[in-house]
């Protein structure tokens, strides 16, 4: 799924920058600028509840321009950089980023930004165990409670009118 997010940013980056060039994996020779080099950072997936996941990736979005000295095109790419990414859609669902920033070093924009979104999986369904059957149908285990459940709220309640006669002589 974290490719999936992958996948989806050079999507939108490409509909943006149609004429730049947009790379995933690392090219040790041959990348021509002005490009993109987009990858996951941080890619983390914790359970949430039952079958549902949580899954938190940092993405990072690398622009190499064309010339040395392109301050003000690395300034316009971040601005809208940050107005595309803001929510992006993977498999037909809408995914807000949060935390962009970006900084530009060494005539490279740097581009940062987190998608946090829930995955369900579906689990392997256990096979039910076989039928239990009582005796008396469980009949005086249901008694038994009900009997304590009354003997706990009279010894609750006497214990509150004790606590509040208490409170009152202790407040005279």
């Amino acid at each position: 799924m974290f490719n999936d997010v992958v996948d989806a940013i050079c999507l939108t980056i490409s509909q943006a920058f149609a004429d730049r060039e947009i790379y995933t994996e690392q090219v040790k020779q041959g990348f021509t600028p002005p490009c993109f080099f987009v990858t996951c950072m941080n890619p983390n997936e914790g359970r949430f509840l039952g079958d549902k996941f949580q899954h938190k990736g940092k993405y990072e979005m690398n622009y190499f321009p064309n010339e040395e000295n392109a301050n003000r095109e690395l300034v316009d790419v971040s601005e809208t950089l940050s107005d595309i990414l803001e929510t992006i859609e993977v498999k037909g669902e809408l995914t807000r980023g949060t935390k962009m920033e970006s900084t530009i070093s060494d005539g490279v924009l740097s581009f940062l930004v987190n998608y946090d979104y829930f995955v369900y999986k579906s689990m392997a369904k256990e096979e039910a165990m076989e039928k239990l059957q009582s005796k008396n149908g469980g009949r005086k285990w249901l008694k038994r409670r009900k009997k304590m459940i009354a003997l706990y709220m009279t010894l609750n309640r006497s214990y509150r009118l004790i606590s509040m006669q208490a409170i009152k002589t202790y407040c005279r």
